[in-house]
């Protein structure tokens, strides 16, 4: 019976002697574990690769702008000018011409340009520059017009329309100008101010197309002559401010108005 006492006394000794050291073990393996979770490298975000485009050109940019355009569908732009924002909705029966300009916009093309010709009503116009930078963008954009996208049964230069300029000179297929683009002001029409334009343009207006010109106005001379490709949304007010600034001889303001272009959505 001494024997048994004496033994259980040494069992229970030695259980409590051995459960410190379990304990401590049990805590350093969770702090190593800790520990080396901790120093588990941090996977750092990828940066988001900058589109790369190829340099323009009449032979390359129709298939270039069909497919950027299928990827890129936007069709609100604002125009942040020193005389306030122009907000312009891009037409998608103008595919070439609304996906060239959002193109442009996202490249920041147009940001610092400046409206260097000012008619009061007919047109404010802008988006080029013979700046040297400007030149240094140019050529990494290309050297490139548009293909015509006329519809002037739908597409007509009211007031608010945003167009294409365009040379006038050995351009028999009436192409776009890859830059350059006005808003229409215009002015009202007589009966026959209209009857020459359909004999000069090769054109038929309808008779409310001929009502809203004589009442309303626009720039019924330039119907299927340029591209129209979008239309002032909202900030005509400033399209108006714009048109009634101190210009020089030659149309342009003796104050650079300048703009950037912010694509929306």
């Amino acid at each position: 019976m001494r024997f048994v006492f004496i033994l259980l006394f040494f069992i229970a000794v030695a259980g409590a002697c051995s459960s410190p050291t379990d304990q401590t073990s049990s805590t350093e393996k969770s702090e190593k574990k800790v520990e080396k979770e901790s120093k588990s490298p941090v996977r750092k975000a990828k940066k988001k690769k900058k589109p790369r485009y190829p340099e323009l050109s009449n032979k390359n940019v129709k298939s270039f702008l069909t497919k950027y355009g299928k990827e890129n569908r936007e069709t609100i732009v604002v125009l942040k000018t020193t005389k306030g924002d122009i907000k312009i909705r891009l037409y998608k029966q103008t595919p070439l011409h609304r996906a060239n300009f959002v193109m442009l916009a996202k490249r920041g093309f147009y940001d610092e340009t400046v409206f260097y010709r000012v008619e009061k009503d007919f047109i404010i116009q802008g988006g080029d520059s013979d700046d040297y930078d400007r030149r240094t963008i140019k050529r990494n954009v290309g050297y490139y017009s548009l293909p015509a996208e006329m519809n002037p049964a739908e597409l007509y230069h009211k007031p608010g329309a945003v167009s294409m300029a365009r040379d006038y000179e050995d351009n028999p297929d009436m192409r776009s100008s890859s830059y350059d683009f006005f808003i229409v002001l215009g002015t009202k029409y007589n009966k026959y101010d209209l009857d020459q334009i359909e004999k000069d343009n090769n054109i038929t207006f309808s008779p409310g197309r001929r009502q809203f010109y004589e009442t309303v106005g626009g720039a019924a001379h330039l119907d299927k002559m340029h591209t129209v490709f979008g239309e002032v949304i909202s900030g005509m007010d400033v399209v108006n401010t714009i048109a009634e600034v101190e210009v020089d001889g030659k149309a342009w303001p003796k104050k650079d108005i300048s703009m950037t272009v912010e694509v929306i959505k």
